[in-house]
């Protein structure tokens, strides 16, 4: 809410009319209300209010639309099958930051109501954004994130209407960043402000990755909660006599769906065949360590059973919860494999080879060697090849810590609390007992059990909706 209040503040201009779009409740699926509960809808129309009342006290230039009166229902579901494709994929990214799956064969049926529910939802609120658009002769729209149903309705309408639009969001390092034009994922974009960060302050740079890394390896938050605190130091569990190959993977949900807004030309395969391809490859020189991501331990329990039956009689598989120490297995090894994780870049910290299979965020840094499938990994770990340049590794971390697009008046606390100019909008978020139903029922369709982090962040969660504060995970990003 905080981040449209600043932007619909530095956007007031005498020379123009402000619109501002909101929906009334006519749409009632969306990401963050997959089931379309009543309660939530009214917490977000509570918030929208109050971002159109502060903005009425500084400028009388401020035209409200309703969302729900343009929206038209006969041949509301007429789409081309580009636009058609955009929104299924953007549903289905939202799902998968609720559920970790990575294709829609793993949802549950109540899941798959959902889906074609908010699927029908963005088509609508694509075609009505196109209509006000047109209407009101905008030129330009601002939207959070862009990669969810709403917004990616949004910046579709304006791509078909030939008009700009910005994307804002807090990025890793809790920083406002927007991009014009662009997915706020676009590896291209993201390199470029990237490398020109870097190149303000090298040493700076320099210094802020070393932090960074170190942070890391002691298990201390950085950008977010450490996933390694729970591992035992220094526990690993395998025979040390073969050359050590070590294989980290990444949320298959994140992987597989944020992928699509990577930009042109990117490679998103699937990790469990391309690992397979990957141990046939080598021979019995080695000993190969699969280590899961901590955050898979959330995805659905068939596919931790793939990941299981699969590899499991191939490798030394490491599972999610496993206590078995990440960084050791990493120091130990003679090469490290990952797929989009942020191990790449600590692995060339630590100066380990490093061989990275299809695209991920910092792929053109020219972190480790990059191939596109697990036969050419195997042929590079076999050959011995490797690139042990730092300094990709250093801009990205400093990327990640560090970057800013500045916004006047904003002012981000921490864990999500900020303010404008002063004024603090926590007591607008909604409280009542309805929502917290709302909110449960969610946490817990899309919980893969009660495990003792599922049990903290549930907990942190009801203290946030008691005082207003955000705490705990948030997947939706």
């Amino acid at each position: 809410m905080e981040l449209h209040v600043a932007h619909s503040l530095n956007l007031i201009d005498d020379n123009k009319t402000l619109h501002i779009i909101r929906c009334n409740g006519l749409i009632k699926y969306c990401t963050l209300n997959p089931f379309g509960r009543k309660a939530i809808c009214a917490s977000c129309r509570i918030k929208a209010q109050a971002l159109i009342d502060h903005v009425h006290t500084i400028s009388n230039k401020v035209n409200v639309i309703s969302i729900d009166e343009n929206i038209r229902t006969e041949g509301c579901q007429k789409v081309s099958e580009d636009i058609y494709t955009v929104l299924k994929n953007a549903v289905l990214s939202g799902i998968a930051s609720h559920t970790r799956i990575s294709e829609e064969k793993y949802l549950s049926l109540k899941w798959i109501n959902s889906k074609h529910d908010i699927q029908d939802a963005a088509i609508k609120q694509h075609k009505a954004l196109s209509r006000i658009i047109k209407i009101h002769s905008i030129d330009e729209l601002y939207c959070f994130n862009g990669r969810f149903s709403c917004s990616k309705a949004a910046i579709y309408a304006a791509s078909v209407n030939k008009i700009n639009y910005i994307v804002y969001d807090l990025n890793r390092g809790f920083n406002h960043y927007s991009f014009r034009n662009k997915s706020l994922h676009s590896i291209s974009e993201n390199t470029k402000r990237a490398v020109d960060l870097y190149n303000k302050d090298p040493t700076m740079a320099e210094k802020t990755a070393d932090t960074f890394y170190k942070r890391k390896r002691l298990n201390l938050k950085t950008y977010e909660e450490s996933y390694t605190k729970s591992q035992k130091k220094g526990l690993v569990t395998f025979d040390e006599k073969l050359q050590i190959v070590s294989i980290f993977t990444s949320s298959d949900d994140e992987y597989r769906y944020i992928g699509s807004d990577w930009g042109e030309g990117t490679v998103v395969v699937d990790q469990i065949e391309e690992i397979k391809v990957l141990i046939d490859g080598l021979n019995d020189k080695y000993n190969i360590i699969v280590r899961m991501h901590p955050n898979q331990g959330g995805m659905p329990r068939r596919m931790l059973d793939i990941y299981n039956r699969e590899l499991s009689h191939r490798c030394k598989l490491v599972l999610p919860a496993s206590k078995i120490d990440t960084y050791e297995i990493m120091d130990r090894s003679d090469y490290v494999v990952t797929f989009c994780s942020l191990i790449g870049p600590e692995a060339i910290y630590a100066d380990k080879k490093l061989v990275t299979i299809g695209s991920s965020p910092y792929v053109k840094l020219n972190i480790g060697i990059n191939v596109s499938n697990g036969f050419l990994a195997a042929k590079v770990i076999v050959s011995g090849k490797s690139k042990m340049d730092k300094n990709g590794a250093i801009i990205w971390a400093n990327y990640l810590m560090s970057y800013n697009d500045k916004l006047p008046g904003f002012i981000n606390h921490g864990n999500g609390n900020c303010s404008i100019y002063g004024i603090n909008f926590i007591s607008y978020r909604s409280r009542s007992i309805a929502l917290l139903v709302a909110k449960t029922e969610l946490f817990f369709l899309k919980s893969n059990g009660l495990s003792l982090r599922t049990v903290k962040n549930m907990i942190q969660r009801v203290i946030s909706f008691l005082d207003g504060k955000v705490r705990g995970e948030h997947e939706i990003k």
